[in-house]
C-alpha cells in the first residue's frame, strides 16, 4: 500500500497511519490473555504475533511488546522500515527473534561470511 500511497498520492497527511486500538492495547498483558482465553488459548503460553507492521526502533519502539505476550515481525528490507526487520523462529526447543541489517548484496555478505541478521 505504501509505494501505491508514494506514486499516486501527493498529500503527506493522507499517507500518515494511525495505530488501531488492537496495535495500543497489545502492550498490556491482562488485554493480551483475555484475547487468549477469548480464542481458547492458555494464556500461561499464548503469543501474539503481528506482521507487516514497521517496528520503528528511532521512535522507542521494540519489536517485543511490553505485556511479554506480543511481538512485531516483518522481514522488510526496505528504506520505509528503516532497512531492517524481523522474523520470529519457532523450533521444538525455543522461540528467537532475528534482526535484519541492511546488506549491500548476497555475494558480498557469502564473501564476507556474515549475515545479515542476529539472534
Amino acid at each position: 500500500m505504501a509505494t501505491f500511497e508514494n506514486y499516486l498520492v501527493t498529500d503527506e497527511a493522507a499517507k500518515k497511519e494511525n495505530k488501531n486500538p488492537l496495535l495500543q492495547a497489545r502492550e498490556r498483558r491482562p488485554f493480551c490473555e483475555r484475547i487468549f482465553k477469548d480464542f481458547g488459548a492458555d494464556p500461561n503460553i499464548g503469543f501474539i504475533v503481528n506482521g507487516h507492521v514497521p517496528v520503528k526502533l528511532e521512535k522507542g519502539e521494540e519489536p517485543l511488546k511490553k505485556s511479554g505476550r506480543a511481538v512485531t515481525i516483518d522481514g522488510a528490507f526496505s528504506e520505509a522500515y528503516g532497512d531492517r526487520g524481523y522474523t520470529l523462529i519457532l523450533d521444538a526447543h525455543r522461540t528467537a527473534l532475528a534482526e535484519h541489517h541492511h546488506f549491500d548484496s548476497v555475494a558480498a555478505a557469502v564473501a564476507s561470511g556474515r549475515t545479515s541478521c542476529r539472534r
